[in-house]
C-alpha cells in the first residue's frame, strides 16, 4: 500500500514556508516572466496559477493528513477539494478586495469560472505585490475553509479576511475540532509577534470569536488592532485567533 512518508510531511513544512512567500524563487519568476505567448499573458498566467492553486490546495490536505496515509485517499480528498471550491465566488472577491486593475478578466461567465480562476491567480501571483500576494493567498484558503462549512458569508467583506485552515472531517482530526490545545507551532508566533508590535506602539489587539458550525466545527476570529479588523478560520478557537493574527502580520509587514 502506498503511503505518504516522514519525508513527505518534512517537505509540507518547506511547502508552507514557501507558498506564504508565493512560491517560486526570484529567478524562477523573472524566467517566467520573460516568456512570450502567441496569446500573450492568459496562456502563461493559467497555467503558472493552476501550478500555484494546486500547490495551496494540496498544502492543505496534505497538512491534515495522518503521518502515514493511503495515496489513494490524499489524492481523492484534493480533488473532491477542488470540485468544491467556490470558483465564481473567489473571483467576486478578488474583485472587491481592490485587485480588478490585475484580474484578467473581471466579468466571469459561471461555466468558465474554474479557468478564469487560474488565470487570475497566475496573474497576481506573476505581477502583484507583497500585500496583494498575501490577499490572494487568504481569500484561497477562505473560500476554501468556508465551502465546507457551507458558509459563504465572507462574500462582499469589506475587511482583510485571515490565512485560514481548510476543516479536516477524517474522523481522527474531526476529534480534536474542539480541542484548544490543538495549534500548529507555527501559527503561535504570529499572535505574540502582533502583541509586541502593539506593544511598541501602544496598541492592543482585541480579539473576538464566533462559533460558525458544529459539523464540521468552524470558528471564525476577528482581531481589532489599531482601528482595523482582520479574520482568521478554522476549527477551533484558538487556531482561528492565531490565523487573525497571521494576516495582521501579513498586511502590516510585521516580520516574524
Amino acid at each position: 500500500m502506498s503511503i505518504i512518508t516522514e519525508t513527505s510531511t518534512r517537505s509540507t513544512d518547506v511547502l508552507m514556508s514557501s507558498t506564504y512567500d508565493m512560491g517560486f524563487g526570484e529567478s524562477d519568476m523573472e524566467s517566467l516572466g520573460s516568456d512570450t505567448s502567441v496569446d500573450g499573458s492568459i496562456p502563461k498566467d493559467y497555467w503558472f496559477g493552476r501550478k500555484y492553486f494546486e500547490c495551496v490546495m494540496a498544502q492543505d490536505v496534505l497538512q491534515h493528513s495522518r503521518l502515514y496515509e493511503n495515496v489513494a485517499v490524499v489524492d481523492s480528498r484534493l480533488e473532491k477539494a477542488m470540485q468544491k471550491f467556490p470558483y465564481h465566488e473567489s473571483l467576486k472577491e478578488l474583485k472587491l478586495r481592490g485587485l480588478e486593475s490585475l484580474l484578467p478578466i473581471v466579468d466571469a461567465d459561471p461555466r468558465e469560472a474554474y479557468r478564469t480562476t487560474m488565470c487570475c491567480v497566475g496573474a497576481i501571483v506573476r505581477s502583484g505585490d507583497r500585500k496583494q500576494k498575501a490577499t490572494l493567498l487568504a481569500v484561497i484558503r477562505q473560500c476554501a475553509a468556508l465551502s465546507e462549512s457551507g458558509d459563504h458569508s465572507y462574500v462582499g467583506s469589506s475587511n482583510p479576511v485571515g490565512v485560514v485552515e481548510r476543516n479536516q472531517t477524517h474522523p481522527p482530526f474531526f476529534e480534536a475540532a474542539n480541542d484548544e490545545s490543538v495549534c500548529p507551532v507555527d501559527l503561535g508566533r504570529y499572535a505574540t509577534t502582533l502583541k509586541e508590535y502593539g506593544d511598541q506602539r501602544g496598541f492592543v489587539p482585541e480579539y473576538s470569536v464566533k462559533h460558525l458550525s458544529s459539523a464540521p466545527s468552524v470558528f471564525k476570529a476577528s482581531v481589532t488592532f489599531n482601528g482595523r479588523r482582520f479574520e482568521g478560520t478554522a476549527r477551533n478557537k484558538k487556531q482561528a485567533r492565531h490565523q487573525a493574527a497571521s494576516e495582521a502580520c501579513s498586511y502590516l509587514e510585521i516580520e516574524t
